[in-house]
């Protein structure tokens, strides 16, 4: 019993050196694959939140501005590409509006009381008197156009005047392309 004793406590089982590196080398190998798998997916995560992000905003601003528009009564300048000025009702009080690219052209901004000397006085209904609605517009010099459709017919059966606004929204990895017809049913606004 005692000489059984003394060969077990002799014995000195364990790894080797080579066994250690093996091991070592294995669970780096399998952590770097882990991790690259991690960070794809979070990159991948980011760029569809981004995508997401710039979708809804422009959707919002679409909407915004097919609001005031569908609700216009009167044309204040002529339109351009790149400028819409036009009186509007906003929460039941009429106001004028401007929308228009940035001169840098990567801005869309909505502007309320353009035309009373101080676009904020007398905001009580609209306090939001300018506001960057888009950021990064891709193509900012060719965001209105306007057309007739002869498909829609006014009260008189002419042909109603249709506002086209077309955004291209840039991402860190895609344009995304938003747009929007809007027949003018309350105003005549000529073609350009």
């Amino acid at each position: 019993m005692i000489k059984r004793l003394r060969d077990l406590s002799s014995r000195q089982d364990g790894f080797t050196l080579v066994e250690l590196m093996v091991t070592i080398a294995v669970m780096s190998i399998v952590t770097t694959a882990t991790m690259s798998v991690l960070f794809r997916a979070y990159d991948s995560n980011t760029v569809t939140l981004s995508r997401v992000q710039s979708q809804n905003d422009g959707r919002l601003a679409l909407e915004r501005l097919s609001k005031s528009v569908r609700q216009m009564t009167a044309e204040v300048a002529t339109p351009t590409a790149t400028r819409f000025i036009f009186n509007t009702y906003v929460e039941g009080v009429l106001r004028q509006i401007e929308w228009k690219t940035t001169p840098g052209g990567l801005l869309l901004t909505r502007t309320s009381n353009v035309g009373t000397g101080s676009p904020c006085a007398g905001t009580d209904v609209d306090h939001d008197c300018y506001i960057t609605m888009l950021e990064d517009l891709q193509n900012p010099l060719a965001v209105f156009r306007y057309t007739s459709d002869s498909s829609l017919a006014g009260e008189n059966g002419t042909a109603l005047q249709v506002v086209e606004v077309r955004l291209q929204l840039g991402t860190a990895s895609a344009t995304i392309p938003l747009e929007t017809r809007i027949a003018l049913r309350n105003v005549d606004v000529p073609e350009t």
